[in-house]
């Protein structure tokens, strides 16, 4: 495995264990063909994940739920207000703790 890579799993990981809704909260699915989109909740700790299954980009419908809210992406640890949709890259995927 390239050196690259394995820093990559290394760090997917480490948010996995340290934010325990992504492990054992509830989960909710929203279906789609090109995107995993599933949201994990904990008593008041929810999280989104996106992640584009494609080779192409795709555009990424946020829930209404979650539209307008504040988040944090939890890989790059950048702030923001959710958009009614977004952009994901090729392949790119997303952890969002949902404020």
């Amino acid at each position: 495995m390239n050196q690259s890579l394995r820093e990559e799993y290394k760090r997917l990981m480490a948010v996995y264990h340290t934010h325990e809704p992504l492990r054992r909260g509830e989960l909710h699915t929203y279906p789609d063909d090109h995107i995993l989109l599933f949201e994990r909740r904990q008593q008041d700790r929810s999280y989104l994940i996106a992640v584009n299954v494609r080779n192409d980009q795709q555009s990424v419908p946020v829930p209404v739920s979650f539209a307008g809210r504040s988040f944090q992406n939890l890989y790059t640890v950048e702030e923001g207000q959710l958009p009614e949709k977004f952009l994901l890259d090729p392949y790119q995927y997303l952890i969002l703790e949902i404020r």
